[in-house]
């Protein structure tokens, strides 16, 4: 029997889940799913027997003795079963999601980027959650199974007619059942999709509040013809798959109830079913779980949706271009670094197929304690230009030289700490395996959070700091890792007038004076002759007006 079913769960929605799970537990869990729900069966036809069947004593005593051996069967088989199920279950949950990160941290950042994050995250999240409800979804209906399966064995010893005529009401009603299981399946899949988008316009209402407030006429647009619209057109779809669901079940169910008066009030007229052996059937049928084990195959058409949708992801992830590992000299930490070359550095923005904007191609020297601004109008290419020399974007031309020696891309990386624009904060200090409090409390008095912010062990006491401040504190976990270049994406833009003149004329030159290279992002076009070089990017070309 455990073959069978493994055979049908690979060719199911369950089929990535249990691909690589060990034979033996799987085995375990069916011999114990066949123990429990045979047992759940035994129980009540020994009661009938007893109840209904005149017994001797020494009858009586017998069915007593199996009855309880019965009874601690199905206890240490349900317990084992649910047990061994939500171990099997959770360690595949484990297994995909550490495989899912493992593939998210090998893969470049623009890949990243053009997956997004909201729907990795979804799929880390609600996929796993909805998959993780599996082990008591399939504790309960294996059970139900085999309940079901064993009560028509016991049919077929009663009456073979009947076991055939139940058999083919089944067939029938089961046929409708799946029809209408693959309308829900359809309609679930838009239902999704329409969540996905109701959900967006929801974050839209968050992110754009303040703007929605300063005009009337947008806010009630924005509500009428994206919210309203959205959130109407979601209802609809849950109320038809709702509908398909109860379609399904009102036919399955009440074929079930019709096969059980049929056989109650027909089957008897024909002589098919003795008296004696019609109570028992029917006290054991109306035991079955039917009700619940129908309830439960829409749940169990969602969870197989995430379980799809975890193993694409995956498909996804896996497909994509991973980390570059470069058939050139690795070289170890920690880099020494004088003078950084990139020859005919290019980049393309691609959408649906074609070029959509492109860097490049540009060299470019930088020499160890150069102070390196990036200038020019808005979209033309200077965040991009910042990735591309941090290795996080790949070069699709020419070379990336340290010292006029080509590196593996990832200890390339190795040279820069970096505060872009979209920074974020830990609430703990990663890759550090001891900081000098001193020297980070010497940062926080540097950068005037000292009042404010406190280092402790490995982290900072807050973060609950105004946009700007939690631009400082980034600036001060970047030097904390003391690599010899940092990145800077537009970091000025957020400080006040005074601090801004405190970074570039103080904080880059100190910075310079302990053999530091900047390179960074700015529009402050009056600090610019605090730099060594000036790079202006225009269209994703640098202009004539370097210096």
């Amino acid at each position: 029997m455990a073959f069978f079913i493994k055979k049908w769960l690979n060719k199911s929605d369950f089929s990535h889940l249990w691909k690589n799970g060990s034979p033996t537990s799987f085995t375990s869990l069916v011999c114990f799913g066949v123990l429990a729900g045979a047992c759940e069966i035994i129980i009540p036809v020994i009661l009938f027997y007893s109840t209904f069947s005149p017994c001797d004593g020494d009858s009586e005593d017998r069915l007593f003795i199996l009855f309880i051996l019965t009874l601690i069967l199905y206890i240490i088989a349900t317990r084992e079963l649910n047990k061994k199920l939500f171990d099997c279950v959770e360690d595949r949950i484990a297994h995909i999601r550490l495989r899912l990160i493992e593939h998210i941290r090998n893969t470049d950042l623009y890949s990243f980027e053009k997956i997004g994050q909201e729907k990795i995250y979804t799929v880390l999240t609600s996929d796993v959650r909805s998959v993780s409800e599996l082990s008591n979804l399939i504790a309960i209906s294996g059970r139900a199974i085999i309940r079901v399966i064993t009560a028509l064995i016991y049919l077929a010893f009663l009456s073979p007619t009947v076991f055939f005529l139940a058999v083919l009401a089944g067939c029938v009603a089961g046929g409708f059942y799946v029809h209408s299981q693959i309308l829900v399946r359809q309609v679930m899949e838009q239902v999704r999709e329409q969540e996905k988008k109701l959900f967006e316009a929801f974050r839209d209402m968050f992110d754009g509040f303040k703007e929605l407030k300063l005009n009337s006429k947008k806010d009630n647009d924005f509500f009428h013809n994206c919210l309203r619209h959205r959130s109407s057109r979601f209802q609809e779809l849950k109320l038809l798959a709702h509908q398909h669901t109860i379609n399904s079940y009102t036919v399955s169910y009440g074929s079930w109830k019709a096969l059980l008066v049929a056989i109650v009030m027909i089957f008897p007229l024909w002589g098919l079913f003795s008296g004696d052996m019609l109570l028992i059937f029917v006290g054991l049928v109306l035991l079955l779980p039917m009700a619940a084990l129908i309830e439960n195959v829409p749940r169990f058409v969602l969870a197989g949706f995430s379980v799809q949708r975890l193993y694409q992801m995956q498909k996804i992830l896996a497909n994509l271009d991973a980390e570059q590992q470069d058939p050139v000299s690795e070289i170890e930490e920690p880099l020494v670094f004088e003078k950084l070359r990139y020859e005919n550095i290019a980049f393309m923005y691609e959408e649906n197929g074609r070029t959509a904007f492109s860097v490049g191609p540009l060299t470019i020297s930088v020499h160890a304690g150069d102070i390196v601004f990036i200038t020019g109008g808005n979209g033309s290419g200077k965040s991009t230009l910042l990735k591309l020399m941090a290795g996080l974007y790949h070069s699709s031309s020419g070379t990336i030289c340290l010292n006029n020696q080509k590196i593996k891309i990832t200890s390339y990386r190795h040279l820069f700490s970096a505060v872009f624009a979209d920074f974020h904060l830990s609430d703990r200090l990663y890759g550090m395996t001891h900081i000098d409090k001193e020297k980070a409390e010497e940062l926080l008095m540097l950068v005037q959070l000292d009042e404010k912010v406190k280092f402790t062990g490995m982290a900072f006491s807050t973060l609950d700091l105004s946009s700007g401040q939690r631009k400082r504190l980034a600036l001060v976990i970047a030097v904390l890792e003391d690599r010899p270049v940092y990145l800077f994406d537009e970091w000025a833009a957020d400080q006040d007038p005074d601090f801004r003149q405190y970074f570039y004329e103080t904080l880059l030159p100190e910075f310079k004076s302990r053999g530091k290279t900047v390179i960074a992002v700015t529009h402050d076009d009056h600090y610019f002759h605090v730099a060594d070089q000036v790079l202006k990017i225009d269209y994703g070309q640098m202009t004539d007006e370097n210096h």
